[in-house]
């Protein structure tokens, strides 16, 4: 014998199914953007970088050029 799901509960597990469907392309959309930032942000490092070589010349500097290494280490590691 089989018994039937009342209608509500069907409809129940179709909104949920929904939702959790809407947050996951929802999750993918914002990790998207995110490595599609993280290539703009490399990209202008990259090309800054022979510039800020420079900096490392000047004493007074380094700590500009410590901080440019450390922005570049983050956002690879991203």
């Amino acid at each position: 014998m089989v018994t039937q799901v009342p209608i509500n509960e069907r409809y129940e597990d179709r909104i949920f199914h929904s939702v959790m469907l809407l947050l996951t392309g929802l999750g993918y959309f914002l990790l998207s953007m995110v490595f599609l930032f993280r290539i703009v942000i490399l990209w202008f490092i990259i090309i800054l970088s022979p510039f800020l070589f420079l900096l490392l010349t000047l004493p007074f500097l380094k700590g500009y050029f410590k901080y440019w290494i450390w922005l570049f280490v983050r956002w690879i590691v991203i």
